[in-house]
């Protein structure tokens, strides 16, 4: 055993022969003071996913505006940058059709769960379309800046419904 296991085990058999001799002061404590952790524990998750909102909500607003900036400022990156823009177009779509629908309709508790999670949880999917943007972007065709926006927002579209239905079949 090493000196974390054998610590947990003799706290352990302390705290059964205190519950043995009937040292209820000691164990209401030592109950008392696992609960604080445990509270502390959900408080620390809650600022944590704060913390995570904002920061994908900045990226999804600050991506965009890089992407541009690039492709205005080094014409070489336009092809690039046309892949970007297209292949986080559904995903921008739909969040901004979520906070219109949030904001008009004054979606409150349960309604409103939609809105708070789509930050969080669509951030691995922006970041894989991102991804997979960047690399059909490096691709030489279409050398049509929109046709090749377009075909990578369609390819983006056709993958996240190959995804939904392989996660429901």
């Amino acid at each position: 055993m090493d000196a974390r296991t054998s610590d947990l085990v003799s706290k352990e058999s302390l705290t059964r022969q205190l519950a043995v001799r009937g040292d209820k002061a000691y164990l209401a404590a030592e109950l008392q003071c696992g609960c604080n952790r445990i509270a502390a524990g959900r408080q620390e998750i809650a600022i944590q996913d704060d913390i995570l909102s904002v920061l994908a909500g900045t990226m999804y607003l600050c991506v965009p505006a890089l992407i541009l900036w690039q492709a205005v400022s080094r014409p070489a990156f336009r092809p690039v940058a046309a892949s970007l823009l297209g292949s986080i177009l559904p995903l921008t779509a739909v969040f901004i059709y979520m906070t219109i629908d949030f904001f008009v309709y004054q979606r409150s508790g349960g309604e409103a769960f939609g809105f708070y999670a789509m930050w969080i949880m669509g951030f691995a999917a922006y970041v894989a379309s991102l991804l997979i943007g960047f690399g059909l972007g490096l691709l030489k065709w279409p050398r049509n800046l929109v046709g090749r926006g377009a075909l990578t927002s369609l390819l983006i579209c056709l993958i996240s419904l190959a995804v939904m239905l392989l996660e429901n079949a």
